[in-house]
This record gives structure tokens, C-alpha cells and sequence, in this order.
């Protein structure tokens, strides 16, 4: 069966493993995501561009946007964008709805200041990955463990937007944008609700929903079988499969590789597993159904193939690059050059 892989993010200095660590999951096609904003580095945008000079027929890239620090100009989103677009990108990558990096930025996704981007997106139909959330119990301190804490996803201190205001920030961009053309990370972090996850379907109908694990969904997906079952083979169309694969320059880490085999195991058979700790229960789905969750919904969600880079375009994004407070660093800045000659000359 022929697999897109539609969520691999990748280190800013491993773009040249992205199609191993893609094929090693049987994907031939793949998408990867910039966290330039999430990680502070704009130069994360250069490499997802080498990402697709390295494998042009076969990777997407989906751009991340800059937010201004305090005291710094305000952000023009839209000619960011369009920057981004020229120079070779099929889409956008959303992550400022995601709880710690909401609370780092103080951006909010509603904000007037975005309006124009998303006006342009909805017109132009361009595709939006968009992280929003993340699960219900990270909000409870008696199950913040020292593992959450760690990775910063702890957020029982109260000192984070409710995972309510960030659904309400969502969908009041969704409610001036209704036709926006949209994938939701993670399943929306909807599958301890399952009338959320109808109601989105009904409402709004460019959405869709990727598989990306958060494991803790196909436990949902489990307890839910007798409502989400159904609900995948009606709405197959509309759902998409990725992985969260971490690509680094010493390889893929060994959980991503169980990700792979566990997510595929669920759709594909009606087994019974261990999936993180988790006890998880196949849906065995039908050929057709599978066909679209694998690749045909990602090809009505961004097309057939990827957009060509326009090495033209990449300098002036260079420059753009170089010209960020986060960038004033000689090292940063050698990387990013480094990242603009190799796309260049591929």
C-alpha cells in the first residue's frame, strides 16, 4: 500500500536523513514540519527547503512563521508567508496553540495581526498543519510527572491557557475562515470526545484530522471503538497518517520505530497490543479506507507532488533569515548560510 507520511519534523543539521527515516517507516512520500518558532531557530525553515532539494519528487515542506520579540516591530504574517511560499513551500506549520509554546510567545492565533494570512490561506486553499493542544491530563498537577515537567508539557500550575481557550482560539479563526484547508495534529486531541470530533467534521468542511500519535488517542480510539470505528470508514477522507518522526544526524530514535509498526498495526489489524503502556485494540479498517487514511486524503489536502524550490527565491529568504535578533550569532548564522549554498547548488 503506498504511504505519505505526513508529520516528520527534522534537526536543523540532519536534512540528508529525512529520506532514510521516512522509507525506513514505508513511506514514498513525506512531509516535513518546521518548529522554527517552537525552537527559537529560524533556520529550521532552510533546512525543511534542503529536506526537499535532497529528495524533490518526494518531499513536502510546510514553513514555520517568526513571532517579534517584546519591543520589536510588529510581524507582517502574510509577506512572510508569501516569501516562504515563493521560495518552494506547499504549506504552513501552526505549533503557537500548543501550551508551553503559547505561554513562551504570548502569540495568540486570533489575533488581528493574523488576519490577512489566513484570509489569503483560506482564498488560495493553501494547506495549514496546525498543531492545537495537547492532552486533557496534561493540565492536571496530580499526573504532571517529572517526565512532562522535563519536556516542559506540565501545565497543572495554572500558569498556561485551559485546553478550552485553545480550542476557542481555533475556532474563532475557523468561524471567519470556515473553508480554510486544514489538518489538525494529533487527532485535535479529540478522542476522549467524540462529539467534539463530530461537531468539527459537520462545522467546517476543509478540516481534517491526522493520526499522529499522541499515544494516549488510541487508548481513546480503544475505549470509543463503537463510535470511532464508524466514524473513521465514513470519514477516511478526512483523515490522514503521520508518525511525529524525529529525524537527527545520529538517526531515528528507537520509539519512532515503534511508532511506525504500532499506528499501522492499529489501522491495518484487529489486534490486541501493548502500545506505550497502553492496551490497545486494532480496527482492522478496509482496503479502501486505508488508501485514503495512507495517502489519498493527504493528496486532496496538498496535492499530488510537491512544489519545486525556486533557488531564485532562496537568497532573499536567506537574507530574511540573517536579519532576525535570533540570528545574530556568528555560528547561527554560518549554519543558515551553509543550509542557502547547499539548496542552491542541488
Amino acid at each position: 500500500m503506498r504511504i505519505h507520511d505526513g508529520h516528520i519534523h527534522v534537526d536543523t543539521d540532519a536534512a540528508e536523513h529525512t529520506a532514510k527515516a521516512a522509507a525506513e517507516g514505508g513511506a514514498e512520500s513525506w512531509s516535513v514540519l518546521s518548529l522554527g518558532q517552537y525552537h527559537d531557530d529560524p533556520a529550521q525553515n532552510l533546512a525543511m527547503l534542503l529536506c526537499k532539494a535532497y529528495a524533490p519528487k518526494q518531499c513536502f515542506a510546510f514553513c514555520s512563521l517568526d513571532h517579534p520579540k517584546k519591543g520589536e516591530p510588529a510581524a507582517d504574517y502574510l509577506a512572510q508567508l508569501k516569501m516562504w511560499l515563493a521560495a518552494g513551500f506547499d504549506g504552513l506549520k501552526i505549533i503557537e496553540t500548543k501550551p508551553n509554546c503559547a505561554k513562551e510567545t504570548g502569540v495568540r492565533m486570533d489575533d488581528e495581526a493574523f488576519e490577512p494570512m489566513f484570509a489569503y490561506c483560506e482564498e488560495h486553499q493553501i494547506p495549514i498543519l496546525w498543531h492545537n493542544g495537547d492532552p486533557a491530563d496534561f493540565w492536571d498537577e496530580a499526573l504532571n510527572t517529572p517526565e512532562l515537567a522535563e519536556k516542559g508539557w506540565a501545565y497543572g500550575d495554572k500558569s498556561f491557557l485551559p485546553l478550552k481557550e485553545l480550542y476557542a482560539i481555533v475556532e474563532r479563526v475557523l468561524d471567519r475562515h470556515p473553508k480554510l484547508n486544514v489538518t489538525f495534529a494529533h487527532f485535535y486531541f479529540v478522542s476522549d470526545d467524540p462529539a467534539h470530533a463530530a461537531r468539527m467534521f459537520e462545522k467546517y468542511p476543509n478540516v481534517r484530522f491526522d493520526l499522529t500519535p499522541g499515544t494516549e488517542m488510541y487508548e481513546g480510539f480503544t475505549l470509543r471503538r463503537s463510535f470511532f470505528r464508524p466514524f473513521f470508514v465514513e470519514n477516511s477522507h478526512r483523515i490522514l497518517y503521520g508518525t511525529d518522526t524525529d529525524v537527527t544526524a545520529g538517526g531515528t530514535p528507537d520509539y519512532t520505530h515503534c511508532i511506525y509498526e504500532g499506528v499501522q498495526r492499529f489501522l491495518t489489524t484487529g489486534e490486541s497490543f501493548e502500545f506505550f503502556g497502553l492496551n490497545i485494540h486494532g480496527y482492522a479498517l478496509p482496503r479502501p479506507v486505508l488508501e485514503n487514511i495512507f495517502r489519498n486524503t493527504f493528496v486532496s489536502f496538498a496535492g499530488e507532488t510537491p512544489k519545486p524550490i525556486c533557488r531564485e527565491a532562496v537568497p532573499e529568504a536567506l537574507r530574511y533569515v540573517l536579519s532576525l535578533p535570533a540570528m545574530q550569532n556568528a555560528e547561527k548564522r554560518a549554519q543558515a548560510e551553509a543550509l542557502c549554498s547547499k539548496i542552491c547548488s542541488r
